[in-house]
């Protein structure tokens, strides 16, 4: 034998060895190794096959233990403890009927079973005779959930009128005191999307500060409130505020402060655009418990379908990693276009389209 195969063999020698150490160790992690304790193999085996067949697997596990338990007769037995995460698609109904078939055909049965929390949680106790084995408990992962905030809405444009058409839960924030800023709000509220102010503070580039409604830095706290709740009466049915532009004006402390107690007093809610990396919206709302969300990804800085699609594939992507992700469009035929091709498919793999004020935090 060459050096090269002893090699191999050597190290696939050491592999089985170390696999089996492995397994004795978390085996004796979930079994006891009394001898006079028995586990139900059958039962095991039957459940294994069961929850297979409906797409549980050990991945599925997030949790596993076993309980000691004694019998009339004083033998000694176990009940292995069982909890599982599955994807919100999985129906607990048809769970529970091939557990219950299987485990019927095998000689068990089901002792008792309960539906909690709405239906998205199933604890199964199974057996043979009058004895559990394993109790079951299968819970859904709350489905991770994105908001789509189509800014610039207000100016009456046919593409406008064509988003509003879009069958999905986006959130409509419109600018105030323009032509059609109250048919819009009123359109998109009577159509089912929730609406925002798209309250403009200055930007940077003064180029942007041409605008009804704009909040300055020279204002003070009660032409502040003024210019809002005018704004406001633009803009009906606003659940809540975001800012247009504002590179400079959300770096303003004090503006920004007395924005949000304004907001306060009118129970509505601010996302920051985050159009300045030197915002402290989110400290200062935080002080003054303004309920406060901010914006994760721009979709549609460039007007092109394939960039805005990748932009929403990075939007899915952190709300699978963080729970829920909020992205931030405009009004286009780009957008629009991708919007209508792309949403189908996000829904499809489990992901929630939600107004934005379902990701306050509760």
């Amino acid at each position: 034998m060459d050096n090269k195969k002893f090699l191999v063999y050597g190290l696939l020698v050491l592999f089985i060895v170390e696999m089996g150490i492995w397994g004795t160790l978390n085996y004796k992690k979930i079994y006891p190794e009394n001898k006079d304790i028995s586990v139900s193999s059958l039962v095991e085996d039957t459940l294994n096959k069961a929850l297979l067949s409906v797409g549980i697997t050990e991945k599925n596990i997030v949790k596993k233990y076993w309980e000691e338990k004694s019998t009339k007769e004083k033998t000694k037995s176990v009940e292995v403890h069982e909890e599982f995460l599955v994807k919100p698609s999985v129906s607990l109904n048809d769970v529970l009927k091939v557990i219950d078939h299987n485990i019927t055909q095998a000689g068990g049965k089901i002792l008792s079973y309960n539906f909690l929390d709405g239906g998205k949680k199933l604890k199964i106790s199974v057996g043979q005779g009058s004895i559990a084995t394993h109790s079951i408990y299968i819970s859904k992962v709350k489905p991770p959930q994105i908001s789509i905030i189509i800014d610039d809405m207000g100016y009456g444009r046919d593409i406008e009128k064509e988003i509003l058409k879009i069958p999905y839960k986006l959130t409509i924030s419109v600018l105030p005191r323009q032509k059609d800023s109250k048919i819009i709000a009123k359109l998109a509220h009577d159509s089912g999307f929730e609406v925002l102010l798209h309250q403009p503070l200055e930007s940077q580039n003064t180029e942007y500060n041409n605008i009804p409604g704009l909040i300055t830095e020279s204002m003070n706290k009660e032409e502040i409130q003024l210019v809002v709740m005018q704004n406001l009466e633009t803009v009906p049915y606003a659940v809540g505020v975001n800012n247009h532009e504002g590179s400079k004006g959300m770096e303003e402390k004090e503006i920004v402060a007395q924005l949000l107690d304004t907001l306060k007093n009118k129970n509505l809610f601010f996302l920051d655009s985050l159009t300045s990396s030197d915002s402290s919206t989110k400290k200062i709302a935080a002080e003054k418990g303004v309920p406060y969300l901010e914006r994760n990804t721009f979709l549609d800085n460039k007007k092109d379908e394939q960039y805005i699609k990748e932009q929403l594939e990075d939007l899915v992507s952190q709300a699978l990693s963080n729970g829920q992700a909020i992205g931030i469009a405009h009004p286009s035929p780009e957008t629009l276009n991708t919007l209508k091709n792309i949403l189908p498919q996000i829904e499809a793999e489990g992901i929630q389209i939600v107004p934005v004020s379902q990701l306050l935090k509760k």
